[in-house]
Order: C-alpha cells, then sequence, then structure tokens
C-alpha cells in the first residue's frame, strides 16, 4: 500500500510540473531562461510538490493506464501554456515596440546575442523585460501567481477536460497588451520620427554636409532623453500590463 501511495503522489507531482513547467521552461524572452535548467528544475519540483500537498482533492483514479497519464499530461501542459500564455504576449508585446525604437535610434546593428533562444535581441527590449521583471516582485505579483497558480488545481483539476480559452477574449487581451506596449514607446517614436525630418530637410538644404556622422549621435542622445524623460509614463504603463496578465491567468483558470 506505501509504494502504491507513493506511485500516486509521485504521478500527481509528475502532471503538476507538467502544468508549471511553461512558465519556467519555455524560453520566450523570459529573464527565466538565463537561469541554469537544472535551477529550473528543482523550482519547478518544489512548486509541484507545494501545489499538490496544498490541493487535498487532487486524486488519482484507481485505473490509470498509460494512455489515460499521457491524456492528461496533455491536458496539463495545455493548461500551463494557457496560463503563461499572458507572459509570453506582454514580452511579445515589449520587445516588438522596442525593437522598433532601436531600429530608430541606431541600436539595431548592435543586437544583444541570446544564447538561450539562439536568437539576437533587442537592447532597449531587454532593459524593458528586466523592469517588468522587477516590477513582478517589487509589487509582490508572484504571490498573486502562486495564488492563481495553485487556485487552477482547485478549479481545474487533474484528468478532468482541461481549459477552454475564449478566442475573441484572447484577441483583446492582445490587442490590449500592445496597445499598452505603443503608449510606453511612442513619445520616444514620435521624437526620433520628428528628428529624423529635421535631418531629412538639413541634408537637402546642405548636401555637403555629412549628415549621417552627426545626426547618429543626436539620435541616440535625443532617443535616450525621450526614455528618461516618460520614465512615469513607462511605469504606469508596465504595472497596467501586470494587471492585466493577472486578470487573463484569472480568466484562463475560468475564475
Amino acid at each position: 500500500m506505501l509504494l502504491e501511495s507513493l506511485s500516486r503522489q509521485s504521478a500527481l507531482v509528475v502532471l503538476a510540473m507538467v502544468r508549471l513547467a511553461p512558465l519556467l521552461f519555455v524560453a520566450l524572452s523570459n529573464p527565466l531562461s538565463r537561469v541554469p535548467a537544472s535551477v529550473r528544475l528543482m523550482l519547478t519540483a518544489t512548486a509541484a510538490i507545494g501545489c499538490v500537498q496544498l490541493s487535498p482533492q487532487l486524486q488519482v483514479p484507481a485505473t490509470l493506464g498509460f494512455a489515460e497519464f499521457l491524456r492528461a499530461a496533455s491536458i496539463e501542459a495545455f493548461i500551463g501554456t494557457a496560463l503563461a500564455a499572458g507572459f509570453f504576449v506582454g514580452s511579445a508585446a515589449v520587445l516588438t515596440l522596442a525593437r522598433m525604437v532601436d531600429m530608430q535610434m541606431g541600436f539595431g546593428a548592435a543586437a544583444v546575442l541570446d544564447p538561450a533562444t539562439n536568437s539576437s535581441e533587442s537592447i532597449i527590449g531587454t532593459l524593458y523585460l528586466w523592469v517588468l521583471f522587477v516590477l513582478t516582485f517589487e509589487l509582490g505579483f508572484h504571490y498573486d501567481i502562486l495564488g492563481i497558480l495553485l487556485l487552477s488545481f482547485k478549479l481545474l483539476p487533474m484528468f478532468g477536460s482541461g481549459v477552454e480559452l475564449d478566442l475573441g477574449a484572447f484577441t483583446a487581451y492582445l490587442t490590449q497588451q500592445f496597445t499598452l506596449a505603443l503608449t510606453i514607446f511612442l513619445p520616444v517614436s514620435m521624437a526620433l520620427l520628428i528628428f529624423d525630418f529635421c535631418i531629412g530637410y538639413l541634408a537637402k538644404s546642405m548636401p555637403q554636409m555629412n549628415v549621417y556622422f552627426v545626426g547618429l549621435p543626436l539620435k541616440i542622445f535625443i532617443g535616450l532623453v525621450t526614455l528618461v524623460v516618460s520614465v512615469r509614463l513607462t511605469g504606469a504603463g508596465l504595472e497596467q500590463m501586470l494587471a492585466n496578465i493577472r486578470e487573463f491567468m484569472l480568466m484562463a483558470v475560468g475564475r
């Protein structure tokens, strides 16, 4: 009986790890992707054990076969991906708009190589992702994440039918996050666009002047100054983005 009980608990822990893994292991511009995989695996296992112990309603069917276990694992993977989609969308929105600003400022040629994804990252986007990551802990949002994950095991129990996402609600959430990211980077983008018009007029009126070597340092300076000036708007936008992520995760678990 003891061995059977341990095997059932192990099955619950493994399925819980499958649900929690997308938040830590899917490297989509996630600062945690730079943490060693062994550390992330330990964090996932610890969180899974805690969720199983705090959810006494979780039970393994009496007749659990390999096919049923694979089906349950696939459902848990889908639930975990749905819960983590909020972070993926927020990160993608910040990186997309930040890459546009990088190109305007002239930082496009100085992209940072991310060894976790084998792709280049936006300098401004990487900075803002780390700011978003720090705000997550500074505002206590990580406690909300843990609470929603624990709540998901109550509202979406294992060996259930899974989660049904409303495509219209997801599209609205996608639009909302990208609109927020546009609001954050709009001041610097407009300032650089006005500067480009001025440089273009200067190049036409003074063709003998090498505008590129004069304009590039000025564009970088204007872009950085505008980013600093609009920092209050940035903080409010990122905080609202985290609030939207919380609402999306609650919607995903059916709350």
